[in-house]
């Protein structure tokens, strides 16, 4: 790792892991990312992302910070900037196809990057319908024999037996489902708490959806 995406990195975890702080902290962090010509949408998203998060930062405030990552990002322009409300109705949660910027190392959890990248696909959009999304459930349901042990799946594994994926769909609905969005949306940030959730989200899942679809 050279000594830019070192900075970087380091930038990025402050801002991730530092809710308690004031504008010009946040701010003079933002000019560090520019400074290192940071355009990695997913980067900047994540910033964008921990802004919203801050909630005692007054709407204003935060729009002045979005103005000054708007040319970083094609997803929020000035125009969006402009508008708080539109801002909050925005996908503001990454797409899980793009990696990391390509000079930084970040720990991922395999089966929660799988699950949110299905779950924010095209391809998934059908299941937005209660009887579509049923159907779909009580199939997955069907197949599953043994559960797999989420945490020691690895990518080529879920990528490759299409139950695996579907299973972290699966996790990945229910969490949306039974969480906040402020918990949903950082949830992503802590590794410590996806891989706990792991080992029994799946007996949870199942027994959430067993419930509300089988009686």
């Amino acid at each position: 790792m050279n000594n830019k995406s070192k900075e970087l990195e380091k930038i990025l975890i402050t801002i991730r892991e530092t809710s308690e702080r004031d504008l010009d902290e946040l701010s003079d962090s933002i000019d560090k990312i520019i400074e290192c010509h940071i355009t990695n949408e997913r980067t900047i998203s994540l910033i964008f992302d921990t802004i919203l998060s801050i909630e005692f930062i007054e709407d204003d405030k935060k729009i002045k910070v979005f103005h000054k990552l708007s040319n970083y990002c094609r997803s929020f322009n000035e125009e969006l900037a402009d508008d708080y409300d539109k801002i909050l109705e925005q996908d503001l949660n990454y797409d899980y196809d793009e990696e990391w910027n390509d000079d930084l190392e970040y720990e991922t959890v395999p089966w929660f990057d799988e699950g949110m990248k299905q779950f924010k696909s095209n391809d998934r959009e059908y299941l937005k319908s209660k009887i579509e999304f049923r159907n779909f459930f009580l199939k997955v349901k069907k197949e599953v024999q043994d559960f797999p042990k989420l945490n020691e799946l690895s990518k080529e594994e879920l990528q490759n037996n299409h139950l695996f994926g579907e299973l972290s769909y699966l996790a990945i609905r229910f969490f949306n489902e039974i969480m906040t969005d402020d918990d949903f949306r950082n949830l992503k940030y802590s590794l410590k708490r996806i891989k706990k959730y792991g080992e029994e989200v799946l007996k949870d899942m199942f027994e959430y959806y067993t419930n509300k679809y089988e009686k």
